[in-house]
């Protein structure tokens, strides 16, 4: 995959500062949006964390994702 995209979802990252490691979920950078849905669950769930600190954890990820919003919107536009 070309470094300018997500190594997750394959969306375009036009500014790395807005990119996370990917790992451990695949080798490489993935957008800020695919870090909070699965790499930063992944890592929670490799440190332990169950039940409702774990999903505590992510809804205050996901919380501090502004892409997140406009994907979602723009799913539910579509008809998703």
């Amino acid at each position: 995959m070309e470094k300018d995209k997500c190594v997750i979802c394959g969306d375009a990252m036009p500014d790395i500062r807005r990119t996370a490691n990917a790992t451990p979920v695949r080798e490489g950078r993935c957008c800020l949006t695919c870090d909070n849905m699965m790499v930063t669950p992944y890592r929670l769930a490799l440190a332990g964390m169950k039940g409702q600190e774990l999903v505590l954890n992510l809804v205050k990820s996901l919380q501090e994702d502004d892409n997140l919003n406009i994907r979602l919107r723009k799913g539910k536009e579509g008809g998703q």
